[in-house]
């Protein structure tokens, strides 16, 4: 009795007096307790990740709250097709558009209502900015256009990287290219040749197959011409053409035949880039660059004959080659290849008539009206020696002209 009334006492001094706060020691035990017990919790629901795991979960979570889509409010409810249309608030607004042409799109972005039409869009007027700038200052000036970065973390928050939707769009990767270039992301390059990669080990239709092939090769030549315009210059894209070569020649699934269908556009590109600037490629450079036309041209002989003799001038290989051609070998080249075959005649006359080897010159013109009177302006029935004439007369001229333009070079005032 005298214990229940004791207990009943101390209930109703606790609903009129409640108790004490802890004091510090208590709190900090209390607080140890909840803590032990929430992470005991945490850790039964959800285990525990490996510090990589960690990292990579950090750097997403970095990437969703860098993202333009996060980082900025749309400041205006206006599309391209709207601001293209005339309908723009001001006309202060319309030129700080056209000054600011990223600022639309990271409206867009911030909208949900970008396209691929719409960067391309920004992309060409971003480009040409930087081209209205000094060519020496055009690099720079694509770099810090901030184009290049803005649209990947677009194509990021797009699942672009994914599912590679923008791969298929050639104008879109035209335009993008400077801008990668630019920003030293040849990464992503080698990235998209690889997804690509990906998607045609799953793809059972060869006209599929034959697109995406044709994609990576647009995407590896694009590269290399914004290189060679915009960026550290010819030699610099025959390095990056060489370790692509290397790179991908590890890769699984791939033939001589792929290698050749993602390399030859590029590799052509180069090599008549080559010719046009010789003096400013380097010897070994030059040697590295010929060893790996066997591997990417369709037409290996043609090629590097091609090269070499305008590398080294030695017409007695290349005179051999045309006349060991079969009327059937020249039927099977495409267009590409009855341009170089053209170039490489036209080369050995040339070289040629620089030393009076008329006889040998009149074989080869007569060997490009016979099998290139299209190309050449010449009717393949027409063989009157008159124009035949006339045609080795303005050669003749050409080389004089070129012959005295080089000693005036070397004329010492």
């Amino acid at each position: 009795m005298k214990a229940s009334t004791i207990l009943c006492w101390k209930y109703l001094v606790s609903k009129i007096h409640p108790p004490l706060p802890l004091d510090k020691r208590e709190s900090e035990r209390l607080l140890y307790a909840l803590k032990a017990s929430f992470q005991h919790r945490l850790d039964r629901d959800y285990p525990r990740v490996t510090s990589e795991e960690r990292t990579t979960v950090d750097n997403h979570i970095q990437s969703i709250l860098v993202n333009p889509l996060f980082s900025m409010k749309p400041k205006r409810q206006i599309t391209y097709r709207n601001h293209f249309h005339g309908h723009v608030e001001s006309l202060s607004q319309l030129r700080h558009l056209m000054r600011q042409p990223m600022d639309l799109f990271k409206d867009e972005i911030a909208a949900g209502t970008a396209t691929l039409g719409s960067a391309k869009t920004c992309l060409t007027a971003e480009l040409q900015k930087a081209l209205a700038s000094p060519k020496e200052s055009r690099r720079q000036s694509l770099r810090y256009s901030d184009a290049g970065s803005t649209v990947l973390n677009w194509l990021w928050s797009s699942s672009g990287p994914e599912t590679g939707f923008f791969l298929l769009d050639q104008s879109f990767l035209k335009r993008l290219m400077p801008f990668l270039d630019a920003g030293s992301h040849e990464k992503f390059i080698w990235r998209w040749m690889q997804l690509l990669q990906k998607k045609i080990s799953n793809e059972i239709s060869k006209v599929n197959r034959l697109q995406i092939r044709t994609m990576q090769s647009c995407i590896l030549h694009y590269f290399l011409k914004s290189e060679i315009l915009y960026g550290a210059g010819l030699n610099s894209a025959i390095r990056i053409f060489l370790r692509g070569i290397v790179d991908l020649s590890t890769w699984s699934g791939l033939s001589l035949g792929d290698i050749n269908a993602i390399f030859e556009r590029a590799g052509r590109y180069l090599m008549l880039n080559m010719i046009e600037n010789q003096p400013s490629i380097a010897t070994e450079l030059w040697a590295s660059f010929c060893e790996t036309i066997s591997i990417w041209s369709s037409s290996p002989r043609l090629h590097s004959e091609l090269s070499s003799l305008h590398r080294s001038g030695s017409i007695k290989n290349a005179l051999a080659f045309l006349k060991n051609l079969e009327p059937a070998e020249i039927a099977r080249l495409n267009r590409n290849q009855r341009m170089d075959m053209i170039r490489l005649s036209l080369k050995i006359v040339e070289l040629l008539l620089s030393q009076e080897l008329e006889s040998k010159a009149t074989w080869v013109m007569r060997f490009l009206q016979s099998n290139f009177a299209n190309e050449i302006g010449y009717s393949a029935l027409d063989t009157s020696s008159e124009k035949f004439r006339k045609r080795k007369e303005q050669l003749q001229i050409q080389w004089e002209e070129s012959s005295l333009r080089l000693l005036d070079t070397l004329a010492v005032p």
